[in-house]
């Protein structure tokens, strides 16, 4: 592939005429390169892994600290709820249990999230790690030859 420097139309490296600006490419050399240069895919991967990581390692902290909260209080009102004979407040108990249990599940579901998500920017870190050490050794392999 190369690219017109006119109208920056890519065009196949056989072209001597641009197809959209009509303009001679005869002389234009083809692109050999279009990943990025130097050491930035792999930087910002490592970047992007360790916050998503760290991020969602206290985001998962949190939600479980919120989930066993959720169930001590759940196990404290389930206690109340056996011991009460009061027939209006066991309807207003199991309300009160039943919401409580919902936000158990939620918790729950959000902590399996963010563990996901931690293990997801895991591997872009190490994604990241894996590029720059290789990009490092191709490096020294030039400078030794």
């Amino acid at each position: 592939m190369k690219k017109c420097p006119y109208c920056h139309t890519l065009l196949k490296d056989e072209e001597k005429t641009c197809t959209h600006c009509l303009k001679d490419v005869s002389e234009v050399n083809p692109i050999t390169d279009i990943a990025p240069k130097g050491y930035k895919l792999s930087f910002y991967a490592l970047i992007f892994g360790a916050l998503i990581s760290l991020g969602s390692l206290v985001a998962s902290i949190s939600t479980r600290t919120n989930r066993l909260n959720y169930e001590k209080l759940y196990e404290e009102k389930k206690a109340l709820y056996e011991a009460t004979t009061d027939e209006a407040l066991k309807k207003s108990l199991e309300k009160v249990l039943l919401d409580i249990s919902i936000n158990i599940k939620t918790c729950s579901y959000k902590e399996v999230s963010f563990y996901a998500l931690m293990i997801l920017g895991g591997i872009a870190f190490l994604g990241g790690l894996i590029l720059l050490i290789v990009k490092l050794i191709k490096k020294n392999k030039n400078k030794v030859k």
